[in-house]
């Protein structure tokens, strides 16, 4: 009987012992696809992706402390190592190897983990917000300020008043403004915006998605009139399965000049 029991714990022990493993490869699944020039060339635009799969995680607690994590980053960035691999190896012409050496396509936006804006519906909400920041007339947040590092200064946008939320540490703020949306005194909310590469135009972008399967990046290049924007685009979508195998799926869009 003794022996059995030493069996069962033992048995228990490696099971645990597996699924831990099995966690803690989910976030490096392609993780050997990362080189320092993969990593140089795409980890900016991992780190935001990586914000966006946090932004999902809607059903766990982790909404309650949304306190940025490195593992999806790692996750996405061994992704898009995948396909700068699959570049690097492919001929000048073909899709794969265009949208990284000849377009250099990046994504265009970033979104901050420090600055929430808060748009409010007047100035005396927005004196509120910023002079009784902690015992305002949102109770919502006024637990928010409790909880978290917070501080409150206010701007203007356009015709717009607004108060920034500001933090030292990286926060995962949509989950913030979830909380915060449709309490008094606020019409809009959204984390501070700004471009990743220094580019103000949407020359170029890529957005990004994922399913059970696979991992899908669409990347676009714009091109013609940018001087307030450019008017035609080209869109290319890739795919990186589990098992880092990368698939370019289509290209649509505005015909590339000659």
């Amino acid at each position: 009987m003794k022996s059995q029991w030493i069996i069962l714990i033992l048995s228990t022990a490696l099971i645990l012992s597996c699924r831990k493993d099995k966690t803690d490869l989910t976030y490096k699944e392609c993780y050997s696809e990362i080189t320092p020039t993969s990593e140089a060339y795409f980890y900016k635009d991992a780190k935001q992706f990586g914000i966006q799969r946090l932004e999902a995680d809607t059903l766990s607690e982790y909404a309650l402390n949304p306190v940025y994590r490195e593992e999806e980053t790692v996750y996405v960035l061994g992704k898009l190592s995948a396909i700068y691999n699959a570049a690097t190896y492919s001929q000048p012409g073909t899709p794969l190897h265009d949208i990284i050496f000849k377009y250099q396509i990046h994504k265009l936006e970033g979104s901050s983990l420090t600055i929430l804006a808060l748009e409010v519906v007047d100035w005396s909400v927005q004196l509120d917000f910023t002079k009784n920041f902690g015992s305002t007339q949102n109770d919502e947040l006024n637990m928010i300020a409790a909880e978290f590092d917070f501080t409150s200064s206010y701007t203007w946008f356009g015709n717009k008043d607004i108060v920034l939320l500001k933090t030292e540490q990286n926060y995962i703020l949509t989950h913030f403004g979830r909380r915060l949306e449709g309490t008094p005194g606020i019409t809009g909310i959204f984390p501070s915006n700004h471009y990743l590469y220094n580019v103000n135009i949407n020359a170029f972008d890529i957005t990004y998605s994922w399913t059970d399967e696979y991992d899908e990046f669409i990347f676009t290049y714009g091109f013609g009139d940018c001087i307030m924007g450019c008017d035609l685009h080209r869109h290319w979508k890739v795919r990186v399965d589990h098992d880092c195998n990368v698939t370019f799926i289509e290209d649509y869009g505005d015909a590339l000049p000659g």
